[in-house]
């Protein structure tokens, strides 16, 4: 017995030993790509990533949701709202912190970041349980004079940007019918901030996805922002109010680092229908992000030091985009997605201690066509306005 205490206790140490060597070498390879980074980059190169990432934020600052109506303040929203989905652990919390990093230029989180976003390494228990709103750009106002024809008359209107908020989601496990119906629940804009979005205890769960049940009889009432009668969606009372609520914009996110993306084929068969009931919700073109780009970078790497240690900084680059250009049209095929949707980024994560004008600028695009997309969504209910029939 003892030799046996003896020969697992040598394992152990062993285990360790080979743990504690992986994370040296992973340090190492964070900092030769770092360096790398800051020497690779011709100097003509980098000015124009500059230039490119403030036109970015600035356009981010300065964007309004449609600036050339201007009769329609009662119905626009004040604010852009995003909203992330995707398996647990794909980096969607990182995203989030990214994208704030990025779009103010800073290495230090918001209060609110700080107090309510929850970022776990690969190897911890799951991160975010509850539906929790950021604001990633407050809105400004102003007062203005509207001229009509009949009259002119003074009238608060929203001239001034629109706000950008981006809603983090508990990522999906089992992927079942309980998580598609979480998912609509979201999408409707009815539910609560900072609330754990699960059906109640009910024996038979599948029953809940039929669709004649309301909402607040499947969530508990803590969950749920309140029904809407059919009388106030048919007459458009209360209209703006009810776009607010809702997501405008939809990111879908995955490991970009695992051998297949989506990963395996129930996970392709869930979110291929998750997109399908997503555009018939009007969400014609979210937007599929690849995270982790770093981690690929990695073995990527690994592999052509062992099959070919000779290859220069240009081919070993040429090999690395080859890669991401698979994944990428791998992605477009199973989800049967536009390739222009398709984005492979890197998060900032806890190796990092100042902002990188790469991952700013890849997330900065990212962001940018994700409040460009709200703006299509919401274009078709702003055109009409909602009539109610005298009955």
């Amino acid at each position: 017995m003892g030799n046996l205490n003896l020969m697992a206790d040598e394992e152990g140490r062993g285990s360790l030993a080979e743990a504690f060597k992986e994370i040296i070498m992973n340090n190492r390879a964070h900092e030769q790509r770092k360096e790398e980074r800051r020497t690779s980059l011709p100097e003509r190169m980098r000015e124009m990533l500059e230039r490119n990432c403030e036109e970015i934020r600035r356009t981010l600052h300065e964007f309004r949701l449609f600036p050339s109506v201007n009769d329609r303040f009662d119905i626009i929203p004040d604010t852009a709202n995003l909203i992330v989905f995707g398996p647990t652990g794909s980096g969607k919390s990182s995203l989030i912190r990214t994208f704030f990093y990025a779009l103010h230029s800073t290495f230090i989180p918001s209060e609110e970041l700080s107090e309510y976003l929850i970022v776990k390494d690969l190897d911890g228990n799951e991160g975010t349980k509850a539906y929790t709103s950021f604001t990633l750009k407050r809105p400004t106002r102003a007062e203005v004079r509207l001229d009509r024809a009949e009259a002119a008359a003074v009238k608060p209107a929203f001239l001034g940007s629109t706000g950008i908020s981006i809603i983090d989601t508990r990522g999906q496990i089992l992927m079942d019918d309980r998580e598609v119906n979480q998912l609509q629940v979201m999408l409707a804009g009815k539910a609560q901030n900072r609330s754990i979005i699960e059906q109640r205890n009910y024996r038979y769960a599948h029953l809940l996805w039929e669709f004649w049940k309301r909402d607040s009889e499947l969530f508990p009432r803590e969950v749920i922002s309140g029904d809407e009668s059919f009388l106030d969606a048919f007459c458009g009372r209360s209209q703006k109010t009810r776009l607010e609520r809702r997501p405008h914009s939809i990111i879908i996110v995955f490991d970009g680092s695992l051998d297949e993306v989506p990963n395996g084929e129930e996970e392709v068969s869930f979110y291929r229908s998750i997109i399908t009931e997503m555009r018939r919700k009007r969400y014609h073109y979210p937007q599929i992000v690849l995270t982790r780009y770093d981690k690929v970078e990695e073995k990527v790497a690994r592999h052509l030091g062992k099959t070919n240690p000779g290859l220069s900084s240009a081919e070993r680059d040429i090999k690395l985009r080859e890669v991401i250009d698979r994944k990428k049209e791998s992605v477009v095929n199973k989800l049967s997605v536009p390739r222009s949707c398709v984005h492979f980024i890197e998060n900032y994560h806890s190796k990092h201690s100042e902002n990188v004008l790469e991952i700013d600028y890849y997330a900065l695009k990212l962001l940018l066509e994700a409040v460009k997309q709200s703006e299509t969504m919401l274009e078709q209910f702003i055109r009409v306005r909602p009539t109610c029939l005298p009955f």
